[in-house]
């Protein structure tokens, strides 16, 4: 067996002689001293009242700066100090806090917490308390919490939290993916594999070892910067920013020393870390708006990602997007992006409503560095999920602060929600019905008209114009109870409606229940929104629920109308077009009204369609209890669901030629094998009479000057048993005519000579009760099915 000693190099007896190793250097003053290229420093130390306790206690991390790096900071600074003789004593107290971590590690050790974890900021020895200003007047946020203290100076603390030191070192930057590319594009500087920076100062000599530290040389002096709420306000190339962000700030009193009067600047913000919201103003009420963090807090948290705490402070930290001057100025203008803004508010910031502004700075704020390098710009989505279309080209200046990074940006970051077709909305204060109704609290449409992969055409009302809406559950009444709604905000901000007598026009009663508002709020939205581009030529359109709409054009002036209005004579008119990324808001002086008559209705109304009315009604389409909980209105077609349909009728004559020919039995036929007993042959004859039939039905609305087809495909009502499939019709609709091709090649054409028997459009509405007899229990509509009827020539063959 071979034993392996390993000896020092030292005497035996130095460990009992207390003699200390020779590779341990001097304490961390004496090796400042002797250097003889750290004079300002050692001075510094010593003008601080540190010698002692540098010398002979404690066991610290200390970063320094030698004279040069004082020297360049003389010749190149923004307070006016060029000489270290009138450097003010709280500057300098500043400086050295700054550099000390109350313990002692290597550069490498640092790069991890007490827990393992890799991170990115670290707590200083510099307490808040350290460094109270006395603010003028003049430098103080402009907003009303900050208007008692006119012609006062006052002792305002950037935040109540310890400040920070980001740190950039290898295993940080390479744990995240950030490359070195990054780190220029945010700091400036060029980096390579192994540097590592105190924000953007570089380390030039790592791990000096001292008897009571380490120490880390920093090739400049160490100026501690703000955070990023601090730096936002000083730079006057983003002072338009700054004066959004200040309608937000608040001086809280902060009690240190009994009878003393300190404030700290807090900033009203959302966020879901405990303790750091703040959403209550000094008079106890809720704010009119926040952002999503305090930009002035040093002990920033990112949101939660997890469902149980939020990750440390230590890991990751802010970012903002802060727009130049010029850059918010070319977007707040009459032919900027932010037109609809502009004009609704008189092209005045000031103008703006708080809850506008605090969206429009959210929406330049991101919880997460890491997640904001240049290298993520092409896929980074804002906190609200959509694509911020941010490029590094757009970048024209950085600031690494103590709580995060500033990106000064020559473009503006509207929220998705003002960009897209409900912007206009939601800047109105004259629609605040409409407001509440796409909310989250009301019909949550913000949802559906955020979509950027849509174009859509979306008709809006003011207040004023919320009236006359024809309620369709109220349409079984008692004739007394029937009645159209007119929409109003009560005094605690809500939606409500009064109910207008159909019969004489006065008010028999409010409807204040939230879900029966949401119900007709909902209907009004969905017949009032048109997924697709407007086409020059066609003038019908499918809602979004299926339902019809008439267009005569888009510009201010040009018609709208539903079946109700053409009915009741009274178009609605375009009063203003707005164009926005995702489509076209339309302003109309009054609702687009439906049709809020039954299919059934319609069918047997027309004498021309009784061969073929009677035959539906005969086979048990039209049903009145849909489902135990629910009634039709009228009717409605048995197989019909939430969606939209055609029905082609064939001429009376061509029914009875059909029935000649074999194609369907005859009610006559029915009845007379019925009354024979013969159940076999009834139920065949019925099978045949219900295929023939619903191979005129259709799956999607097809109107005459709607729009242009070819030979498209689509669904009839009648199932292929053999493949489970329904059968298929193919249409073409073009110049004013429509035509259909059945599965057998053959054409019939719808008959365009009488207007009376062609784009009839009928609307089979479910409600809720159980009773179809007591009505008035209704409460909302369940179920629309949206019909369009056509006259034609011949009838489809299925067989």
């Amino acid at each position: 067996m071979t034993f392996l000693f390993l000896f020092a190099c030292t005497s035996k007896f130095d460990l009992l002689e207390n003699k200390e190793p020779d590779w341990l250097g001097p304490n961390i003053y004496d090796y400042l001293k002797n250097r003889g290229d750290c004079n300002y420093y050692v001075k510094l130390i010593e003008d601080c009242g540190y010698k002692e306790s540098m010398q002979r206690t404690g066991s610290m991390t200390l970063f320094f700066s030698k004279d040069d790096a004082f020297e360049r900071f003389f010749k190149n600074n923004n307070l006016g100090i060029t000489s270290y003789e009138i450097m003010p004593q709280s500057l300098k107290y500043m400086l050295i806090r700054i550099g000390i971590l109350n313990d002692a590690q290597l550069v490498e050790r640092m790069s991890y917490d007490d827990k393992g974890r890799l991170i990115l900021r670290r707590a200083t020895a510099f307490s808040w308390m350290d460094s109270i200003p006395l603010v003028p007047f003049e430098k103080l946020p402009v907003n009303k919490w900050f208007e008692p203290f006119r012609g006062q100076s006052i002792p305002l603390a950037q935040d109540n939290s310890n400040w920070t030191l980001v740190q950039f070192f290898q295993k940080n930057l390479e744990s995240k993916n950030m490359s070195d590319e990054d780190f220029e594009a945010i700091t400036g500087q060029d980096r390579s594999y192994g540097d590592a920076y105190i924000f953007s100062s570089k380390i030039i000599q790592k791990d000096i070892v001292c008897k009571n530290g380490y120490l880390d040389e920093l090739e400049d002096l160490f100026f501690p910067p703000d955070n990023m709420a601090g730096f936002i306000r000083s730079n006057p190339n983003i002072s338009v920013f700054n004066h959004l962000m200040d309608r937000f700030a608040v001086p809280v009193h902060t009690t240190l020393i009994p009878g003393t009067e300190i404030y700290t600047l807090r900033y009203f913000n959302k966020s879901s870390v405990a303790g750091a919201n703040y959403t209550t103003d000094p008079e106890g009420k809720t704010v009119d708006g926040a952002l999503l963090y305090d930009p002035g807090w040093n002990s920033y948290q990112a949101l939660p990602n997890v469902s149980t705490a939020p990750p440390a402070w230590q890991t990751d930290m802010g970012v903002m997007f802060v727009p130049t001057n010029e850059a918010i100025d070319a977007y707040f203008q009459a032919n900027g992006e932010g037109s609809d803004l502009y004009e609704a508010f008189g092209g005045n910031w000031d103008n703006v409503p708080n809850s506008i502004v605090a969206d429009f700075i959210a929406n330049h704020q991101k919880y997460s560095f890491f997640a904001s390098i240049p290298s993520f710009f092409p896929t980074m989505k804002d906190e609200s999920g959509y694509d911020m279309s941010m490029k590094k080209e757009n970048i024209v200046g950085t600031y690494v602060a103590r709580n995060g990074l500033v990106y000064i940006v020559n473009k503006v970051f509207p929220p998705l929600d003002y960009r897209s077709i409900m912007g206009p909305v939601k800047i109105d204060e004259k629609s605040k019905i409409f407001q509440s109704a796409i909310s989250t609290d009301y019909c949550q449409y913000v949802y559906y008209l955020r979509s950027i992969y849509n174009w859509f055409n979306f008709f809006v009302l003011q207040d004023q114009n919320m009236k006359g809406y024809l309620d369709p559950v109220a349409l079984n009444y008692p004739v007394a109870q029937r009645a159209r709604l007119d929409f109003f905000i009560t005094p605690n901000g809500a939606v409500a409606a009064r109910r207008m007598s159909l019969e004489t026009g006065d008010s028999i009663g409010v409807i204040t229940d939230r879900a029966t508002i949401v119900n007709r709020l909902n209907d009004i939205l969905d017949q009032q929104t048109i997924i697709g581009q407007y086409n020059p030529g066609q003038e019908y359109y499918i809602t979004k629920s299926g339902a019809p709409i008439h267009i005569t054009g888009i510009t201010p002036g040009s018609k709208v109308e539903g079946v109700g209005n053409k009915e009741q004579g009274n178009q609605a008119t375009i009063l203003n077009t707005i164009e926005k990324t995702n489509g076209l808001t339309f302003y109309l002086d009054r609702i687009i009204e439906q049709s809020t008559t039954s299919t059934y209705a319609v069918l047997s109304s027309k004498p021309e369609f009784s061969e073929f009315f009677k035959l539906c009604d005969y086979a048990g389409f039209f049903i009145r209890r849909p489902t135990q909980s629910t009634t039709a209105l009228n009717y409605k077609i048995s197989f019909f669901d939430l969606y939209h349909y055609t029905i082609y009728v064939p001429t009376n004559d061509a029914m009875v030629k059909a029935h000649s020919q074999g194609l369907y039995p005859s009610v006559d036929d029915l009845d007379a094998a019925y009354s024979a007993g013969d159940q076999e042959v009834f139920d065949a004859m019925m099978y045949k009479l219900e295929r023939f039939l619903r191979y005129h039905f259709q799956d999607n609305s097809v109107i005459v000057k709607g729009e242009q087809i070819t030979d498209k495909q689509y669904l009839s009502a009648t199932l292929n048993t053999e493949t489970n499939k329904f059968y298929p019709l193919f249409v073409t609709n073009a110049n004013g005519h429509i035509s259909i091709r059945s599965q057998h090649g053959e054409t019939v054409n719808v008959v365009t000579t009488n207007p009376n028997l062609y784009n009839l459009m009928s609307r089979d509405i479910v409600v809720d009760t159980t009773n179809p007899e007591a009505l008035l229990l209704t409460t909302k509509i369940e179920t629309s099915s949206w019909v369009v009827i056509h006259q034609i020539d011949d009838v489809l063959r299925i067989e």
